[in-house]
């Protein structure tokens, strides 16, 4: 990644919602640990200092008459926004300085892309042993509803079964957000939401969920609930 470089700059706190919000930027400079960029598309604010990001390029390999173009990400922070940041000798531009906190890794924005099973999937979800509703799943997570517990549900590790056609995966998980339904009824009052992040390198359900998201993706489409 060289000055003039185009990025794509998501937000950690984002790979947990229902979209992947990609802002578009240009690389300015490259210091060593620190990349300066233009202002983002949509805008980056100060608030945003100390937030970690995943700043990803497309990268082209192979043979010049193909050059496949594969898409490599940099873990890194917001460390600084500078509002006149010298871009020539006479022309002054607002600018971000993310600092890299990790060394590049082929990665797809669509990773975390959230979708959500239809009613006839055959998709079955335990934590902790306990059935529960599963609402939604990417590659980096899930999102599930259940009672409240007594004990509630507390932040911290969790042990996911995942069933599907006569197969089982297992695998640990991460709980990073749990909330409650907005809503009058006295049933969705006992309810809880839970977001919980995958922990470890499962290739075997990274691949099956890939295949599933792909297939319930189509369903979907097929049925006219996204657009393509």
């Amino acid at each position: 990644m060289r000055a003039g470089s185009q990025l794509d700059v998501v937000l950690e706190s984002d790979i947990y919602k229902e979209q992947v919000v990609a802002r578009k930027a240009m690389v300015y400079d490259v210091q060593d640990q620190r990349i300066i960029i233009s202002q983002t598309s949509p805008p980056l604010y100060r608030r945003h200092i100390g937030v970690r990001v995943n700043a990803s390029y497309l990268l082209k390999v192979g043979a010049p008459e193909s050059r496949p173009a594969i898409r490599m990400g940099i873990p890194a922070t917001i460390v600084e926004y500078q509002e006149a940041y010298p871009l020539s000798s006479s022309n002054v531009v607002p600018a971000f300085v993310l600092k890299q906190t990790g060394e590049p890794a082929e990665i797809n924005l669509r990773t975390h892309y959230r979708v959500r099973p239809p009613s006839s999937s055959d998709l079955l979800l335990l934590v902790n042993g306990e059935r529960v509703n599963l609402i939604n799943l990417s590659l980096g997570g899930i999102q599930y509803s259940h009672r409240r517990g007594n004990p509630p549900t507390e932040y911290g590790n969790v042990t996911l079964t995942l069933q599907s056609g006569g197969r089982v995966f297992k695998t640990d998980g991460k709980v990073v957000r749990i909330s409650s339904p907005v809503a009058a009824a006295v049933h969705a009052q006992e309810m809880e939401y839970v977001t919980v992040r995958f922990l470890g390198n499962n290739r075997d359900l990274e691949f099956f969920l890939g295949k599933k998201i792909l297939m319930i993706e189509r369903q979907l489409i097929s049925e006219g609930k996204i657009v393509d």
